[in-house]
């Protein structure tokens, strides 16, 4: 079966609108969507893209999410030409 990625965007102040139940509603919702994914065997995974100013303080910026909780995070650098280790 074929793999698709979404990328997600939204304006920097996306979510500066939400109050805190709004808030925790939407995030509950992402977890129900990604599992209900999950359930259906369609989950590929997730990324996210942050700037620093080098692969070090990506690695540090990074060894604070809070997925490490469940799983490894690879870091890589975003090139011209794809990712680079």
């Amino acid at each position: 079966m074929p793999h698709y990625i979404g990328f997600i965007r939204a304006s920097k102040d996306a979510h500066d609108r939400l109050g805190p139940d709004e808030a925790q509603r939407v995030l509950e919702n992402y977890l129900a969507w990604d599992d209900e994914r999950t359930k259906e065997g369609r989950f590929v995974g997730g990324y996210q893209v942050i700037e620093a100013d080098d692969f070090d303080q990506a690695e540090k910026i990074f060894a604070t999410h809070p997925h490490l909780e469940f799983g490894p995070i690879e870091v890589r650098q975003v090139g011209e030409r794809g990712c680079e280790d």
